[in-house]
């Protein structure tokens, strides 16, 4: 199964009528050549869209691969991505889109990346005519991944695709309850064993009542560029609404200096919202946060409330949005997010699956205790 044309069937859905333009910018044909070389498992990854609420629209994109879609290793030593279970190697016709009424509708088609799902390369019967599979990224951290046990539940690579960073992502280990042999394990198969001391160091610092649901690095830059992301309870979420005492003490022991006049106050309208908080930072080599602070919220899962009922004024992520918009940090872009939301259908040769795609997480920055930029992310995948 060619996970290209679904990729690109996402994509068009989410940014037809106009939103391409106001929400993701002209950044589309370097995402199709860095999805290709960024799963390698058995079924359609976990694709997140990053878009900046202010200023010139672009996307960066993340690809997550769980580790049970990885079959026997997946990434192999040549770095070829496996063929999918399933298929038999002959040709694929392009999706058909199961409409409302039970007749196939046509599937849309990108803004500037015409014919993109039927110009897509396509598998023959022949093994003369089967186009090799890309150069994935990082193979030898997929191989390790394979093999984990319980520990890992995604393996993430980000692309700065707006930047042109196109050869050189972060990866990030997500994982389902702390383990620091297996990150560590993690930080050795990326390349970067110089993050293994700081990670720890980091793990000893931060409050006990936080999550470490995720860390990160380059494998291919000069600087590690180690990024670690932590949730905290729900029980200490409240208490940071309440405590601004509480609050700017842990962040302090982190080395994040709370000078300025925004981080304790905004922090604690994002502890007050009915949504999960995320904190995000960056982590020098001896352990202690860098000055650039991430806040996340995140604000719908699926199953929830549909996009249009949440966006309201009305609704607590549209309350969230004018919030941003008051702060100067979002323009008036964020009331597109909900039509980006949608759920159909498709079938391929007889099987089918439906795609997906949704808002659902906002986060905001500071840097040296000075708010940097506000930013929406847009999950999508398959069932």
């Amino acid at each position: 199964m060619n996970y290209g044309i679904i990729y690109n069937l996402i994509y068009a859905q989410a940014a037809l009528d106009g939103r391409e333009a106001a929400l993701f910018g002209d950044c589309a044909s370097r995402a199709d050549d860095v999805f290709e070389r960024s799963f390698v498992g058995s079924s359609f990854p976990e694709v997140w869209f990053e878009l900046p609420l202010l200023g010139e629209p672009w996307f960066d994109l993340h690809v997550l691969t769980s580790r049970e879609s990885l079959m026997d290793g997946a990434a192999s030593a040549a770095g070829r991505a496996p063929q999918c279970a399933g298929t038999s190697g002959a040709a694929e016709p392009a999706p058909q889109c199961a409409g409302t009424s039970g007749a196939a509708e046509p599937a849309p088609r990108r803004t500037g990346t015409a014919e993109a799902a039927e110009s897509a390369p396509r598998r023959t019967g022949t093994a003369e005519a089967v186009e090799p599979a890309p150069q994935i990224f990082y193979p030898e951290v997929f191989e390790w991944f394979a093999t984990q046990a319980t520990d890992g539940r995604q393996l993430a690579l980000s692309h700065d695709i707006s930047k042109g960073l196109v050869d050189n992502p972060a990866v990030q280990l997500l994982l389902y309850h702390r383990n620091d042999d297996t990150m560590g394990g993690f930080f050795q198969a990326a390349g970067r064993p110089d993050a293994v001391g700081a990670y720890r160091a980091f793990m000893e610092r931060k409050p006990q009542d936080w999550f470490a649901c995720y860390a990160g690095v380059f494998p291919s830059r000069a600087d590690m560029g180690l990024r670690v992301e932590c949730i905290p309870t729900e029980e200490m979420q409240q208490a940071y609404a309440q405590d601004a005492a509480l609050l700017e003490a842990h962040l302090n022991q982190l080395g994040i200096s709370t000078a300025g006049t925004t981080i304790i106050p905004w922090c604690q309208s994002f502890a007050r919202l009915p949504f999960r908080i995320e904190f995000q930072f960056n982590i020098a080599p001896d352990g202690t946060a860098e000055p650039t602070l991430g806040l996340s919220a995140r604000f719908l899962l699926p199953g929830d409330n549909k996009p249009e009922a949440i966006f309201k004024t009305s609704g607590a992520a549209g309350q969230l949005m004018e919030q941003l918009e008051a702060w100067g940090l979002a323009d008036d872009r964020w009331r597109l997010l909900p039509a980006t939301a949608f759920s159909r259908c498709v079938s391929f040769q007889g099987e089918s699956m439906r795609l997906y795609c949704f808002p659902t997480f906002v986060k905001i920055r500071w840097r040296n205790g000075e708010a940097h930029d506000a930013k929406a992310y847009l999950i999508a995948s398959t069932w």
